[in-house]
C-alpha cells in the first residue's frame, strides 16, 4: 500500500506544503499547519516532530505512531482518538 502525507484534489500526490494539496494523514496535516505559521519547510518537520511527541509521548518514535495509526482500517477514528485525548488534557 503507498501511503502518501497529502493529495491534492485530483488525487494526485503532493508534498503537504504544496498549494494543491487538499486531503492529508495526520503528519502531514502537522506540517501543513506549520508551515502555513512558519513559511519554513525545515521548522515545519521539527514542529511536526514535536507535535507527535507531545501526542504520543510513550511511544519510541511518536511520528512513526501516529503515522502508523492513521494508515490501519480504523486510523481515521484512532488519530482523532489521539487528537481528543491531548485537547481535553490541555
Amino acid at each position: 500500500m503507498t501511503r502518501y502525507a497529502a493529495l491534492a484534489g485530483d488525487g494526485r500526490p503532493v508534498d503537504p506544503h504544496h498549494p494543491d494539496a487538499s486531503r492529508f494523514c495526520a503528519t502531514g496535516a502537522l506540517v501543513r499547519a506549520a508551515f502555513e505559521l512558519t513559511g519554513d519547510l525545515s521548522r515545519a518537520f521539527e514542529l511536526r516532530d514535536a507535535a507527535c511527541e507531545t501526542l504520543l509521548p510513550k511511544h519510541p518514535i511518536p511520528r512513526l505512531t501516529l503515522e502508523e495509526l492513521n494508515d490501519t482500517s480504523i486510523g481515521y477514528v484512532t488519530v482523532l482518538q489521539v487528537f481528543d485525548a491531548y485537547l481535553e488534557q490541555a
